[in-house]
């Protein structure tokens, strides 16, 4: 108004009634919007602050031989007098499969049954059509779960959602961590790790704040019950609590086969040999250089390349190229380390970030100097490392893989891709580096990249084994998960399990590989007569064997060429996950009432509609109850704020 009555465009009687109009029309669309940031409609009073009152946060974690089963709880009290929508947030490791979700709301149970995912989209897009709450948990591709619902008056509501995870050993250690963020102050916060190992707990490693109790040699305790003052630090200085258990067992000697546990005619079998000779490497790294690796990245992997560098065995050869729109090579050929150690470090020093991302042309050229140089006693690794898409040369992900395949067939080259960051095509890294006997990684952007970088070089450095074939004697084992693996690294375990006949006692391994100097063999006869006993529990064989089963299925099917190996390899992984209950990329849980067939409905004031007339369930982003504004309220006040505007028009041409 002021500016139109400053250029001579109204009146200042026009301007005051023009103010006036704007200021009534836009009043309710403002109030509407005000109250939405605290979750409830313009027709309803504001809830105090403090209503939304978590009384209970425990998170309990139970590792029976490696197999770890966590349940995480909450009771969230909604104390105000109008209802409230309330949200329980879990963060999930990223291999982490659901198996479990029960909530009590108003009276009520609900629990998460597991479907085929176009079939549970299917029963919750009716459900919502005819106008009935339900209820859907599916993955899509984050690592993190949320259900939303709306509580009533003075009521509670208590969630309990559990998920399952295989320890993968790194660096000679396991490690859960698990994401210990209410949100805010709860007075009932406990976290609580047991680890049962039938080796024995040989060492752990958690931060100061965990306490550890040491129940047998076998059996360890950690906690963590963070006082009011602790949680409210946390909650001042925006701080997150990743809590991170470490520990190891006691591993056998280099010529053992490894640790056999059995319960109901199931087997897991953990192989991570001690003592063994490591095998020298022909390492060549790829480094994006192109524009986008500017600033931190480009420091960061300059500072990790150093420290890689260092670290690298005399014995070890070398060779480092960059990619940007060119190539750009230190040495086009493999150079020892004990001689070239000092000149590769000024090398990485001098790395600068500019031009485009022609990966294709930087993958092909790596792959050239180890199949020219590199020495067959050798084990071959390639590691590239990238930030971006591709954006010079060739840029089709599917040509970029065919190129791979081709160039790379008939080699022992093992292909690591690591992907800087989220801006990029990390699917076709993961690809590279399934089909290619290699490790992908995702490096998330943040103050420890340079060790994340550095840590998973430590991973790869010590090959031990290469081309390893585990059999068992075959009127003994029924079906097993994978059995043949390219690379065993030094401080890292392989995996199988599978199914027994139940009517052996005994069953026979064999390991064989190639060793730093010769063919390794590794045997043993197990006693298998009955179901093994770690400190009163068992090992949850059965799960895992799915887990296991699942994961493995899952990166074939990343890999596989024709539509039928695909759906053979979903079929088979859609049985798996629905006979156990686990949330997959191909299974979703439909949330039913305990006891009944009946998708979740409405039902008066037990159970009221959410604000978009469903209960919400997904996987979302943070972790900690809560409770959030309706995009359907949100909407109404846009659609409102457009008219106002379009009003506003109107009076002023008028």
């Amino acid at each position: 108004a002021y500016f139109y009555v400053k250029h001579n465009k109204v009146t200042m009687k026009q301007a005051i009634v023009l103010f006036f109009a704007f200021s009534i029309c836009t009043l309710p669309s403002l109030a509407s919007i005000s109250l939405l940031s605290h979750g409830v409609s313009a027709r309803d009073s504001a809830p105090p602050p403090g209503s939304i009152v978590y009384r209970l946060f425990h998170v309990d974690s139970l590792i029976v031989a490696r197999y770890a089963t966590v349940t995480v709880t909450s009771v969230v009290d909604n104390s105000a007098n109008v209802s409230q929508e309330l949200a329980f947030l879990v963060k999930l490791p990223r291999d982490a499969f659901i198996s479990d979700f029960r909530m009590e709301v108003n009276g009520k149970t609900y629990v998460g049954i597991a479907r085929e995912k176009s079939q549970a989209l299917q029963e919750f897009e009716e459900q919502q059509d005819a106008g009935n709450n339900a209820g859907l948990v599916e993955s899509v591709g984050t690592s993190s779960f949320i259900v939303r619902v709306n509580t009533a008056a003075e009521s509670s509501a208590n969630f309990i959602l559990k998920y399952e995870e295989l320890l993968v050993r790194r660096l000679s250690m396991y490690q859960q961590t698990i994401s210990f963020n209410p949100g805010q102050v709860v007075e009932d916060s406990l976290l609580t790790v047991r680890v049962v190992e039938i080796q024995g707990i040989s060492n752990s490693d958690v931060p100061s704040y965990v306490q550890t109790e040491t129940m047998s040699d076998q059996e360890k305790i950690f906690t963590y019950a963070p006082t009011i003052d602790e949680q409210q630090t946390v909650l001042d200085q925006a701080l997150t609590r990743d809590v991170a258990i470490s520990y190891d067992v006691n591993h056998p000697g280099d010529e053992s086969a490894g640790l056999f546990v059995v319960n109901e005619c199931v087997f897991a079998h953990f192989f991570s040999p001690s003592g063994v000779e490591s095998i020298p490497v022909d390492l060549v790294f790829i480094i994006d250089t192109s524009g986008s690796m500017s600033g931190t990245k480009i420091e960061q992997t300059r500072d990790a390349l150093e420290s890689i560098i260092n670290k690298m065995r005399p014995t070890d050869r070398l060779s480092l190229l960059t990619f940007d729109s060119d190539i750009e090579y230190w040495k086009q050929e493999l150079v020892l380390v004990s001689e070239f150690r000092q000149q590769a470090i000024q090398y990485a020093r001098s790395l600068q970030a500019d031009g485009s991302t022609n990966f294709n042309a930087g993958l092909l050229a790596g792959a050239d100097i180890l199949k020219q140089y590199g020495n067959p006693t050798y084990v071959q690794l390639m590691v590239i490392l990238t930030d971006g898409q591709p954006t010079a040369g060739v840029t089709n992900p599917t040509e970029i893989q065919r190129n791979a395949e081709e160039t790379l067939k008939g080699t022992r080259i093992s292909l690591n891709c690591l992907g800087f960051g989220y801006d990029l095509n990390y699917e076709l890294l993961e690809k590279l580096a399934l089909n290619n006997n290699g490790i992908p990684r995702q490096i998330y952007e943040g103050n420890d990249a340079q060790d994340q970088l550095e840590g998973f070089f430590e991973e790869i450095s010590s090959p031990i084994l290469s081309e390893i074939t585990i059999t068992y004697s075959e009127s003994v084992v029924e079906s097993s998960t994978d059995t043949m693996f390219p690379l065993l690294f030094e401080g890292s375990e392989l995996v199988v399990a599978g199914k027994l006949s139940c009517s052996a006692d005994s069953i026979t391994v064999s390991i064989s590989g190639t060793g730093s100097t010769e063919a390794a063999t590794f045997s043993t006869t197990v006693d298998i007569s009955a179901d093994t006993n770690i400190a009163g529990f068992k090992p949850s064989t059965l799960r895992l064997r799915a887990y296991l089963h699942i994961q493995q299925l899952l990166k074939k099917r990343l890999v596989a060429e024709s539509e039928e190996e695909i759906a053979e390899i979903e079929a088979r992984a859609l049985g798996l996950a629905l006979e156990n209950n686990f949330v997959t990329e191909l299974t979703s849980l439909i949330v039913v009432e305990e006891n009944t067939n009946k998708t979740l409905n409405s039902d008066g004031d037990d159970l009221e509609a959410g604000p978009n007339g469903d209960l919400e369930l997904d996987y979302d982003g943070g972790y900690g109850p809560g409770y959030f504004p309706s995009a359907g309220k949100a909407m109404v006040a846009s659609i409102s704020m457009i008219l106002n505007a379009a009003l506003l028009v109107a009076i002023y041409c008028h």
